[in-house]
C-alpha cells in the first residue's frame, strides 16, 4: 500500500480517491495515534493537574496517556457493573448508589 506512505503526519485524516475496478473508491487513513486522541473521554490537563497534586514535579505525556488508560478502564469497569446493579433492581436508571457499590465491588477485585 504505497498511498499510505503518502499519509501526512499532523492530526488531521487524510482522504486518498482511487480508481478501482470501473468504480471511483474513497479511503481514510488516520494515525493511530490521533485516533485513539479522538476516542479518549478524558483530556490531558485533568490528568496533568491529578499527578501534579499527587506530588509529581514533572509529568511526562507517556504517563498522563497510561494514567488515561487505566481510569477510562476502570470508570468502564464500574459503569457496567453499576448498569448490573440497576437492572438487578429493576430500573433503567443507574443512580448515585449504583455507582458507589459498583465502585466497591470493582476496587476490592482489583486489589
Amino acid at each position: 500500500m504505497s498511498w499510505l506512505n503518502k499519509a501526512p503526519l499532523w492530526g488531521i485524516p487524510t482522504y486518498f480517491l482511487r480508481y478501482h475496478g470501473g468504480i471511483w473508491l474513497a479511503s481514510i487513513y488516520i494515525l493511530p495515534s490521533v485516533l485513539s486522541f479522538w476516542m479518549t473521554e478524558l483530556s490531558n490537563a485533568p490528568l496533568h493537574r491529578i499527578l501534579r497534586k499527587a506530588g509529581a514535579a514533572r509529568v511526562s505525556e507517556e504517563a498522563v496517556e497510561e494514567l488515561r488508560k487505566v481510569l477510562e478502564e476502570i470508570g468502564m469497569r464500574v459503569a457496567e457493573q453499576a448498569i448490573e446493579l440497576a437492572q438487578h433492581a429493576g430500573r433503567r436508571t443507574v443512580k448515585k448508589e449504583d455507582i458507589e457499590k459498583a465502585a466497591k465491588i470493582v476496587l476490592k477485585s482489583a486489589l
